[in-house]
């Protein structure tokens, strides 16, 4: 979609809009032809959310086929493999990790070097350094690429074929974890100015806070709308989750609602006083229950519509 948005739009658009010229005509068929008609273009759409290999006639490269859980995968350059598609093998891929892009995952991805209104082109500056903050361990690279500058920066080659090479990025972090202090981000994201913070102990923030503490956590469930942990904190401390922040997540305190702010460019960071707690993330589309009352009400009135059809005129 980043390379040819027009297509992708139109691609996407035709099928509600049929849906919409027949609208005066499928009512006529009996109350069942408009809800099938939405069900059977849910399913056309869906179909396509992941791409398939052959978009660019190649997989994913043998060293990532068994990836699972948080680590992440990033592709820098053109020809690595559509973004979506390591989401096919259960990873994760930091470009396209959001549906709809929030614009702190913008910002990341503009720091990485990526552009597009969309899904962001190819990452022209996979740093390491910020790149295994956000818990990307994996990078893929077109095979005639120098890994010099990837090299430098904490990237280790580990593998390649005719078309891509594969580097491990030394540097990865958990994608939750703890840190006892705040800093002020100096200079611009997509310089190397930021390389040198060790983000196992620091988060990027708007201002330099010190907080002194330290603490551990232990993951209790994870889920890409959820995620619950326990907290052991030794002083006051901040709780990271690097999933990009965006409207409808919300954070819970011992089961209690609290605020977060958004540190390393797009991460949740939570205040967590001394002490053993309870932090969890959850997500809720804006308007979802709005959502889910108008669509039982809408189907509702489609029953009525198939159940007064079959009556003798």
């Amino acid at each position: 979609t980043a390379s040819n948005p027009r297509g992708a739009l139109g691609r996407s658009a035709w099928l509600p809009a049929a849906l919409a010229g027949a609208g005066p005509v499928l009512p006529l068929c009996g109350g069942w032809a408009l809800p099938a008609a939405a069900l059977i273009g849910a399913w056309l759409d869906g179909a396509t959310v992941l791409p398939v290999s052959e978009a660019t006639g190649r997989g994913l490269p043998e060293t990532l086929q068994g990836v699972r859980g948080p680590d992440r995968v990033i592709a820098a350059g053109e020809g690595a493999f559509p973004a979506n598609l390591p989401a096919r093998a259960g990873a994760a891929d930091l470009r396209a990790y959001d549906p709809v892009r929030s614009r702190p995952l913008a910002l990341l991805h503009r720091a990485l070097g990526g552009t597009g209104e969309d899904l962001p082109g190819p990452l022209t500056s996979p740093w390491a350094g910020l790149s295994g903050a956000w818990g990307v361990r994996w990078l893929v690279l077109p095979a005639a690429t120098d890994v010099g500058a990837a090299a430098a920066t904490g990237w280790v080659p580990v593998s390649s074929d005719p078309h891509r090479r594969v580097l491990a990025n030394s540097r990865v972090l958990p994608p939750l974890r703890i840190v006892s202090a705040s800093v002020a981000a100096a200079g611009r994201p997509d310089g190397r100015g930021w390389e040198h913070l060790d983000f196992s102990a620091v988060a990027l923030a708007d201002r330099t806070e010190e907080r002194g503490g330290r603490g551990k956590v232990t993951v209790l469930k994870r889920r890409p709308w959820l995620w619950k942990a326990h907290v052991d904190a030794e002083g006051d401390v901040l709780a990271v989750l690097h999933v990009p922040a965006a409207r409808g997540w919300r954070v819970f305190l011992d089961g209690d609602p609290v605020g977060f702010e958004v540190v390393d460019l797009a991460a949740m960071g939570v205040e967590v006083p001394e002490g053993a707690h309870e932090v969890c993330w959850r997500y809720e589309p804006p308007g979802f229950r709005l959502g889910v009352v108008a669509t039982m009400v809408g189907l509702a009135g489609c029953l009525m519509l198939a159940v007064s059809g079959r009556r003798p005129q």
